[in-house]
Formats: C-alpha cells, sequence, structure tokens
C-alpha cells in the first residue's frame, strides 16, 4: 500500500461512498462473526506445547504452577482471592522462542477473532483504503482500529468497540476511546487480515489472563454485544454474563457427573451464535477446554446468580451456592 493511500481516500471515490461502502461491511461482518480469543489460545497452546496431544492440559498445569507459588500468602489469602492477583498481573506463561506468526486465516474467515482481525477485516472487504493503528492504554498498545484520514482532516474509524463505523471531524472525541488529534495514534503493521491474526497470536501469547467468547447480535436496529463467556484458569472458573446477571461455573469440589455434564452443556449453549461457520470453530475449542479443566480439577458446578454491580469486575465476587 502507497504512502498516499495510507493518508487519504482514493480519487475516483467519494468520501460518501466510502463512509456508506465501509458501514455496509461493517454491520454486515458483525452479523455473521464473533468476538472469540479461544481458537486463538489453542493454536498458541498447540504451538507452545508441540508434544502434546493435549495442550490445554498442559496451560491448565502451567496456571495452577504460578498459583503454587501464591501460597506464601495463604494465611491470609484464600484461593480465590490469590487467582484475582494473578488476574490483574497474569505471568508469562508461553515461550518468547514460541513461533506464532502462522496462525490459520480460516480463523477469521470462519468469524471468529478479536478487534483487531475487526477492524483489518472490513478495512479489507470494504477497500477502505487508510491504515490501522494502534491504540495505546498505558504504553502499549493492546488494541488497534483501521483509520482513513480525508482531506477535510475528519476522519472514518473502523473500531469493534464503537458497533458502527464512525466518522470524527477534526478535533473531535468520541466513545471515550478515540480523539482526532494530530499524533494521538501510532500507525500499526497489521495492514491484513494475515498480520493482523499474527499481531493477536503475539498478544495472547505475551498477555494471556483469560479465555473470552463475546457473542455480536442486533437491539432494535442497534448493533450490540450480548452474552459474555469467560474463562480464568486461576480462579478454575467459566463466568456466563448477561445483560442484567452473571454466574460462575467451578470446578472441583464434590459435583456429580449430573452435574458437570450440565454446566458443560450450559456453557457451550451459552457460547452458541447459530452462525454455523462460527460455532464449527468456537464450540469445539471451548468443548476441549471446558473437558481438559474437568480432567484437571474435577466436576462442575453452576453458582448462584449475581446482579451486574454486584462485584462482577475482575471476579471480585466470590461464588456462592
Amino acid at each position: 500500500m502507497s504512502a498516499k493511500s495510507n493518508q487519504s481516500y482514493s480519487m475516483d471515490k467519494s468520501k460518501d461512498d466510502i463512509i456508506a461502502r465501509t458501514r455496509e461491511v461493517y454491520h454486515a461482518t458483525w452479523l455473521w462473526s464473533a468476538f472469540t480469543n479461544i481458537p486463538l489460545l489453542e493454536f498458541v497452546t498447540t504451538c507452545e506445547f508441540r508434544d502434546s496431544s493435549e495442550p490445554f492440559d498442559k496451560l491448565l498445569e502451567l496456571c495452577d504452577s504460578h498459583m503454587a507459588q501464591t501460597k506464601n500468602n495463604e494465611q491470609e489469602q484464600g484461593h480465590w482471592d490469590r487467582a484475582n492477583g494473578l488476574f490483574l498481573s497474569p505471568p508469562i506463561l508461553f515461550s518468547e522462542a514460541t513461533d506464532v506468526s502462522e496462525p490459520p486465516r480460516a480463523l477469521w474467515e470462519t468469524g471468529t477473532g478479536t478487534c483487531t482481525s475487526f477492524a483489518a477485516g472490513v478495512k479489507e472487504m470494504a477497500a477502505m483504503g487508510g491504515n490501522m493503528v494502534n491504540y495505546a492504554s498505558k504504553g502499549k498498545a493492546k488494541h488497534r482500529a483501521a483509520h482513513l484520514k480525508f482531506g477535510d482532516e475528519s476522519v472514518l474509524v473502523v473500531d469493534s468497540a464503537f458497533k458502527k463505523a464512525d466518522v470524527l471531524t477534526l478535533g473531535e472525541k468520541k466513545h471515550q476511546r478515540w480523539h482526532n488529534k494530530a499524533g494521538r495514534n501510532d500507525p500499526s503493521t497489521c495492514e491484513s487480515i494475515t498480520t493482523a491474526m499474527a499481531t493477536c497470536a503475539t498478544q495472547l501469547k505475551q498477555t494471556f489472563r483469560s479465555g473470552v467468547v463475546l457473542l455480536r447480535e442486533t437491539s432494535g436496529t442497534e448493533l450490540a454485544f450480548s452474552y459474555e463467556i469467560m474463562f480464568s484458569p486461576y480462579h478454575r472458573a467459566f463466568r456466563v454474563k448477561g445483560p442484567d446477571h452473571y454466574e460462575y461455573i467451578t470446578f472441583g469440589g464434590d459435583a456429580t457427573h449430573i452435574e458437570s455434564a450440565a454446566c458443560y452443556n450450559y456453557v457451550l449453549g451459552m457460547c452458541t451464535t447459530n452462525k454455523p461457520k462460527v460455532d464449527n470453530i468456537i464450540l469445539p475449542s471451548v468443548g476441549r477446554l471446558f473437558k481438559a479443566a474437568l480432567r484437571r480439577w474435577g466436576g462442575a458446578r453452576k453458582s448462584k446468580a449475581f446482579s451486574i454491580g454486584e462485584k462482577e469486575a475482575n471476579w471480585a465476587q466470590k461464588p456462592v451456592y
């Protein structure tokens, strides 16, 4: 891509045409995709533990070894509190030398990926031009979006957090994240789906703390997220979070086989998007992760439901049964 195309729109397309086309592709992409890092986590874990037939088992074993190192504070803190500490400041689990530079492009082509894949995918399919930019948080680029600057200094931004392709005039702030201001965001090297997936795999290798499935849907005429399913290996639990409540599926203890089977079906049911290509990737991967947790920690059971606002941030609320 030329430097000129990174900075402004093509002369044979009008600004309105580019915006309309990008918004159309954004909306369509939202409807056939889902936000998740679990299939990508399985790829990274498989690269790390190439000699293992059950790489998720090795990942959970490694997480447990880090949890064991926190036991010097066990008298003051129980397991859940110690897990909160690792969740907020996760250790690096994967080797720096592990090569994750070639994740399967099929992961995105079937509609599974993270914010970077979504933005790069919309940019590519809409042929909108522009470039990808890093959004830095505390000095680290953890979020990326597609960015096209027009001749009038306005910008078109494709960010999955917006739930639409949006335009910012010069100096305008929107969505708490974006400010159309010179020098605010640095260009990213992930200019295609292929490099976007590799960037996400590398980031996951360096910063993993949880697996996530976040379902995309519509609410009336608006695009929206619905249920969030998160897995924390330190808490030894899944958390299923809906619009007004959340609950945990925890492993270990005296859960029966019937309870465990019901929890397995519940988690997979909540991860079901009714988008066949997406489900064919997400559900087997989540299923393998769930079964690895059963092998590692024992039976699964569901906690009581908690209202949103009851310490759901960062898993502060302990499960109650």
